[in-house]
């Protein structure tokens, strides 16, 4: 038997246990519409999915830009276009590089913030990593691309994420390319290392058979260019 107190505290507890419950069920409800509107848009955005696609590429200061350039000459504009060149925003030399290459020029250069610049100390590093990324995705988000290659600078890091998250959530048609810098013979960049452990590439390309063989997941095609 309880008092009336307890039968006071125990009618309390129920009526907040059947209020939470209540709201556990809307948001499971919720949950459940929602990824079944994100299912269905999936579905319409794969079948919508036709004419050339929209390609993203990042530069790289020094060898990573010129490497780029050489990917990118080959993609035939009927099949590969609008072509987006994303740069870090302290890169000052890789925009005048592709300008006065006979390259394929681009549609338009993106500029994002720099995660981490030389010499800058790890601590800073965390508040400018943090912005770099957010400003990364966000532009991935609203350029919508098909096509993302990436061949190592750290640039690529953040963008190469948020497009992965694109992918997943909105854009299941988006390809992610990775190619691993020529100069790397027998170990992956640091960019490279941490995309091949995550598993997020639709395509990871190397220059070098010897590379290849600590990379079952790598493909070696051969030398590019």
């Amino acid at each position: 038997l309880f008092s009336g107190d307890e039968r006071t505290t125990a009618t309390a507890i129920m009526a907040v246990m059947g209020h939470l419950a209540l709201v556990a069920g809307a948001f499971a409800v919720l949950g459940a519409l929602t990824l079944l509107w994100i299912a269905l848009l999936r579905r319409q955005r794969r079948r919508k999915s036709r004419g050339p696609a929209r390609t993203l590429a990042v530069l790289g200061s020094g060898g990573h830009t010129m490497e780029m350039l050489e990917m990118t000459k080959g993609l035939k504009v009927e099949r590969y276009a609008p072509l987006y060149f994303v740069v870090a925003s302290t890169d000052k030399s890789s925009e005048r590089k592709v300008r006065a290459s006979a390259a394929r020029q681009p549609d338009a250069f993106f500029y994002i913030p720099r995660s981490r610049e030389v010499g800058q100390s790890y601590l800073t590093s965390v508040a400018t990593t943090l912005h770099a990324t957010f400003y990364s995705w966000a532009l991935v988000w609203r350029l919508q691309p098909d096509l993302v290659l990436c061949n190592g600078p750290g640039t690529c890091l953040p963008l190469y994420l948020g497009a992965f998250l694109l992918k997943v959530l909105w854009k299941p048609q988006l390809k992610l390319v990775f190619v691993e810098s020529f100069c790397r013979v027998k170990t992956l960049s640091l960019t490279g290392k941490i995309i091949y452990a995550l598993g997020i590439s639709d395509e990871f390309v190397v220059h070098w058979p010897e590379l290849r063989q600590g990379y079952r997941r790598a493909k070696y095609l051969g030398q590019l260019f």
